[in-house]
């Protein structure tokens, strides 16, 4: 099943007329976006600056998370002799 380029279409064109309308507030809002005005280009921008702050706050934690005394790995448990 293919896209339908049309109905593509209308829904870019329906969204940019919500955003430069100010009518988006609610998807703005859901977001947690602060763009700096109305229409498309504000948009982007703020989703792409959450985007970036979302990124970069999962990468610093894990990295943190990630990180050894001494660089080396955790050692493992020792292995019982069975005999």
């Amino acid at each position: 099943m293919g896209w339908d380029c049309g109905a593509c279409g209308k829904a870019a064109a329906r969204f940019t007329e919500a955003l430069n309308r100010g009518e988006a507030a609610g998807l703005i809002h859901e977001l947690k976006l602060n763009p700096t005005g109305l229409g498309v280009e504000p948009f982007l921008i703020a989703l792409q600056a959450s985007a970036d702050a979302s990124n970069t706050a999962g990468t610093s934690s894990s990295a943190e998370a990630m990180d050894t005394e001494d660089g080396k790995s955790p050692p493992t448990a020792d292995k019982m002799d069975e005999s």
